[in-house]
């Protein structure tokens, strides 16, 4: 008798180690020093999420600036040149231009600028620029009625 089990010594224990961790975390924001090093931290804490956000937005510029290279790329080799040439012409090397057509090629998006996009619409005229799709308007086929 008057002996704990180990599994009421461990609750015991956790309350023991949770009571002196909050009494540590009250002098800390009591004190003048807790209350600067938390101002600190959430600064850090801010800083760290934003240059977190721009290293984001920076590798989608750098993603969509590789892509407009292999399409340049695509094109200068449709006009003629071999792929040689068109890495010599924009000053890569053979390596980072493959790897340029290859990311541009699988992207399979056009880069801002580039429409390579072809219509699946069997209408005539889809892919008009004026609007006009070439169907047949409802003024049409309401007079054929």
């Amino acid at each position: 008798m008057g002996s704990e089990t180990t599994k009421a010594l461990r609750a015991r224990q956790r309350e023991a180690s949770t009571r002196v961790t909050r009494l540590i975390a009250e002098a800390d924001a009591g004190s003048p020093i807790g209350s600067a090093r938390r101002t600190r931290i959430n600064s850090a804490v801010r800083e760290g999420r934003r240059a977190i956000t721009a290293l984001g937005s920076a590798e989608r510029a750098v993603a969509d600036a590789e892509a407009r290279a292999g399409a340049a790329l695509i094109r200068i080799t449709e006009d003629g040149l071999s792929n040689n040439e068109a890495f010599e012409s924009l000053g890569i090397s053979r390596a980072v231009g493959r790897r340029l057509i290859n990311l541009s090629v699988s992207t399979r998006r056009a880069p801002a600028g580039l429409s390579t996009s072809t219509s699946t619409d069997p209408t005539p005229g889809a892919n008009r620029a004026d609007g006009e799709t070439g169907a047949p308007s409802d003024a049409t086929t309401k007079g054929n009625l």
